[in-house]
């Protein structure tokens, strides 16, 4: 395995040995040779970083509750956890450049759908509530 490999390797497993040794012995019994970052980001349930990123351009590309609607789905129907999904995106949009008070704002939104999704909710619904908020211009700061 290349150095990519065991980056990605520590990056996912946070630095748990344990967990990087199981990843690694998992994702060589369905690939033998020439492992590469993305087996391991497969194999571990991690959402591809370009994913996230796609989303936080979202909110320029969207028209309407629709647009919002269908990337919802195309979340879900691609078979991503939600809850990786919101932990990956809180991550990402904390090291962005965006205000501070919009980071705090995006982060009680994410942590409110991560409630409701421990809770029980219907992870699609929940996904499509963080989506419309996340895309607003302001969330919260309507009316």
């Amino acid at each position: 395995a290349n150095d990519d490999v065991f980056k990605s390797l520590v990056d996912i497993s946070q630095g748990d040995l344990r967990r990087s040794i199981n990843m690694l012995q998992t994702a060589s019994s369905f690939k033998a040779k020439n492992l590469t970052a993305k087996d391991i980001e497969s194999i571990s349930g991690v959402i591809p970083d370009d994913v996230i990123k796609k989303i936080d351009k979202v909110p320029d590309q969207l028209d309407g509750f629709g647009d919002v609607q269908l990337l919802a789905q195309d979340l879900i129907l691609d078979g991503y956890d939600v809850q990786q999904l919101l932990y990956q995106l809180l991550d990402f949009y904390i090291a962005s450049a965006h205000p501070d008070l919009r980071k705090s704002k995006v982060s009680e939104i994410i942590a409110e759908t991560d409630i409701k999704l421990l809770q029980g909710g219907d992870e699609e619904l929940n996904l499509l509530y963080a989506c419309l908020l996340y895309t607003s211009p302001s969330p919260r700061d309507r009316g």
